[in-house]
């Protein structure tokens, strides 16, 4: 009995510890895409304490990587165009993206497979100028998609921005950010 609940307990801590080198992995993959040398780790009171160890472990692993980072209040930071903000649950983006604009800086949030984005970003404006990258899984591979919206009064709009996995890395599509925002939807900018 005690063999097989240490091994129980030992593939848990494996896939546990696997589990966020991944994020470690992906955010440093996303913070050389956009050449950020900043991370801003974006977190709620009530998981704190629930994920102090998983924070301490990333911001280790991009310490390794050659990128700053901090957890919590980066308001010293905030007027610095290349900053990566990460969210690491879907259920505080309303807390953050109502709270902050989303105008400077780059974003990346983590959802959980099979949440719909539409319901996650509901009343929230993501601006058209804003770079916001939502990492989720999909068939054994972890997806990147960023979303906007043209003007706060229309849809969500999601582009596929790539693909991620331990194989290859990240793998964008490698389109510019003009490009990426080339339909208007016939909203004139002027």
């Amino acid at each position: 009995m005690n063999g097989s609940v240490l091994i129980i307990f030992s593939l848990f801590w494996a896939y546990n510890i696997n589990a966020r080198k991944i994020k470690g992995e992906i955010i440093s993959s996303v913070a050389r895409r956009f050449q950020v040398k900043f991370v801003c780790f974006l977190y709620s009171t009530e998981e704190d304490y629930k994920d102090s160890h998983l924070l301490f472990i990333l911001n280790r692993y991009l310490s390794d990587q050659y990128i700053f980072s901090q957890s919590g209040s980066c308001y010293h930071q905030e007027t610095q165009p290349n900053i990566l903000h990460v969210i690491l649950h879907e259920k505080n983006a309303p807390n953050f993206l109502n709270k902050k604009t989303t105008y400077s800086g780059f974003w990346l949030m983590y959802i959980q497979s099979g949440i719909s984005l539409d319901k996650v970003f509901t009343g929230i404006n993501i601006p058209l100028d804003s770079e916001f990258l939502v990492v989720h899984p999909e068939d054994g591979n972890v997806v990147l998609t960023e979303v906007y919206r043209v003007s706060p009064s229309l849809p969500l709009q999601k582009l596929h921005f790539g693909k991620w996995n331990t194989h290859t890395g990240l793998i964008s599509q490698g389109f510019g950010f003009y490009e990426r925002r080339r339909n208007l939807q016939g909203i004139n900018l002027i």
